[in-house]
């Protein structure tokens, strides 16, 4: 069953712009395709599962009320080596509604990880769009067996990748993105995993450019 709504007929919603319910066979759940302007080309497909009755859609982005909502295509980007683990997610801009371009594109960035099986989490606005990107590229790059630089650092200092000499990934958590057991002066050894360069990478490198399909580059320099 299909369900057109407009910002008019559906403002209680929070629905700003011109939209599309679909049904899908699972309960309480809907695809819903927005266009973020009445007369724009550009659409965003989400796939919601509702928590509960009240979910509310605000200029293309997903405003939570009352709901727990589920993003296809935010699958975390999982680092693995055994026990040790890197499940990284993007949950959102840092600044919603930011217009300059140095504000508008850093991301919060959700971790959970694990160094032999101790776990931990953590959340911090610790990257920006083209770090993600640049990410990407770069695992990309190890798999191939093509790559300009053995690291891949960032302006924070939260997360830094590095390849070993015998030619495995290394990432380093650091700032708040740390082991809470650990200090600034802990050794490196406690503050990192490592985890082998395979074409597993690629599927890595995959999962952040989804995540970053919804959460984009905005704005120019």
């Amino acid at each position: 069953m299909w369900m057109a709504a407009s910002g008019q007929c559906c403002a209680g919603m929070g629905i700003d712009g011109v939209g599309t319910f679909r049904n899908l066979s699972a309960p309480r759940s809907a695809i819903f395709t927005f266009n973020h302007e009445p007369h724009e080309q550009t659409r965003t497909h989400i796939t919601l599962e509702f928590g509960a009755d009240v979910v509310a859609l605000t200029r293309g982005r997903l405003a939570r009320s009352l709901a727990v909502m589920t993003l296809e295509s935010a699958s975390p980007a999982e680092f693995r080596n055994g026990q040790s683990w890197f499940r990284l997610t993007i949950t959102g801009y840092q600044f919603d509604w930011a217009s300059n371009y140095d504000d508008a594109n850093w991301l919060r960035v959700h971790g959970d990880c694990a160094i032999d099986g101790r776990e931990w989490s953590f959340t911090d606005p610790c990257l920006e769009t083209d770090d993600i990107a640049r990410l990407a590229d770069w695992l990309d790059a190890l798999v191939a067996g093509h790559f300009a630089k053995r690291y891949c650092g960032f302006i924070e200092p939260n997360l830094d990748f590095n390849l070993t000499d015998d030619n495995a990934l290394r990432i380093t958590f650091g700032a708040e993105s740390a082991p809470p057991w650990t200090t600034f002066h802990s050794p490196e050894a406690q503050r990192e995993i490592v985890v082998p360069v395979s074409p597993a990478l690629t599927n890595i490198s995959n999962a952040l450019r989804k995540q970053l399909s919804v959460y984009p580059r905005r704005g120019t320099r």
